[in-house]
């Protein structure tokens, strides 16, 4: 007999439900509800400890939202029984008890100003916020968490922190990104009646994901589909963060909202996480992540290698740190290119080491570019 349900998990746009009963048995129900889409949709799912009962509502969800099914099976498996190490879900060799479980930032005054402005949603848009934000900072205040971001290689650990990166590095991030978006061949015949995955490593607040989102709406570009964005970071409040930017992005140009979180450093990261469609293109993006000497390039490279199939375009700059000759930090992006083509058919699309000048900024660059295909 049921009683009623509890709320085991709740995001902005995902509830997961279990019922209760009087009597309980070997089986449990839960209620899958996505908050997502034009309706509410919902799916109920059977858990007996051991293995999910394969009805229509199961396959159903897979088909809609294999990944959403694949962190939910693994959510209920982590807290609803002693077996997880016996059981493998759909999501096959993911860990458990590392995966994030498509979190976004809820009840939060950021989440409240960028639902305002989901209709004109851009990364200016989101940088205004945290313009404004920073502007109402004391000078101290400020100061205190421009030094605590070191450089920008500080993992993220509080609010004021995403939006002082934000003020003070997003403008070289978006300079340096468009003018690596622009070396991309043919981009309307790239993605035109193409499926595109998005790789987002170090992404931080999903910077590189919506620049590249607003680059292609931009050139006008709409016919193609997204079917996945994986955004990966070691900070979880910079994580939830980027689900939130990508959320509204993705809604921005009517594409879905596919987002896979992955709480991890550059060092954690297994091929596992990397899985991606042989079919799609797919597009990696790096901005400011491969010079930081914190992880072993090679198997950084081989990891992606050999996780990636068909058409991969590889988005690698940093700042360039001496302005006569190569420093070993940016000497690792050529390190990163060279173990692609030493393996496979690889093509060169720039290796700018030029400074990009504006009316009122420079900004030093070193950039990588090339297109893999397997």
């Amino acid at each position: 007999m049921l009683v009623h349900t509890e709320i085991v998990f709740e995001s902005d746009h995902i509830e997961l439900h279990r019922k209760i009963k009087i009597k309980e048995g070997p089986w449990q129900s839960f209620i899958v509800i996505l908050n997502s889409y034009s309706k509410r949709r919902k799916f109920t799912l059977g858990w007996n400890g051991s293995r999910f009962s394969v009805a229509s509502d199961h396959d159903r969800l897979k088909k809609i939202a294999p990944e959403i099914l694949a962190q939910v099976e693994l959510f209920i498996i982590k807290h609803f029984t002693d077996s997880e190490n016996k059981y493998k879900s759909i999501a096959e060799e993911r860990d458990v008890t590392e995966l994030i479980h498509f979190t976004q930032e809820i009840n939060t005054v950021f989440r409240n100003n960028i639902a305002d402005i989901k209709n004109n949603m851009s990364f200016n848009a989101i940088r205004e916020l945290s313009v404004n934000f920073v502007k109402k900072l004391t000078v101290a205040e400020s100061d205190k968490l421009y030094r605590e971001l070191n450089g920008g290689a500080a993992i993220i650990e509080k609010e004021g922190h995403l939006h002082r990166y934000i003020y003070a590095y997003g403008k070289m991030h978006q300079a340096k990104l468009n003018e690596c978006f622009k070396t991309i061949e043919n981009l309307q015949t790239e993605l035109n009646a193409k499926d595109i995955q998005i790789i987002d490593y170090g992404c931080g607040q999903g910077i590189g994901s919506i620049i590249f989102i607003d680059f292609i709406k931009s050139n006008h570009l709409t016919n193609f589909t997204i079917s996945k964005i994986i955004l990966i970071e070691p900070s979880e409040i910079a994580l939830k963060r980027a689900s939130l930017n990508v959320k509204y992005c993705l809604k921005s140009v009517a594409k879905n909202e596919n987002i896979l979180a992955i709480n991890k450093t550059i060092e954690q990261i297994g091929s596992q996480d990397l899985s991606t469609k042989s079919t799609s293109t797919k597009f990696h993006i790096f901005s400011n992540i491969l010079d930081v000497n914190d992880f072993n390039i090679d198997l950084f490279a081989q990891k992606i290698d050999n996780s990636q199939k068909g058409t991969n375009y590889f988005i690698c700059v940093s700042p360039k740190l001496w302005k006569k000759g190569k420093h070993p930090r940016n000497l690792r992006l050529d390190t990163f290119m060279n173990y692609f083509q030493q393996r496979r058919n690889v093509k060169v699309l720039s290796q700018r080491e030029t400074d990009i000048c504006t009316n009122t900024d420079n900004w030093a660059r070193y950039e990588r570019i090339f297109k893999v295909i397997y």
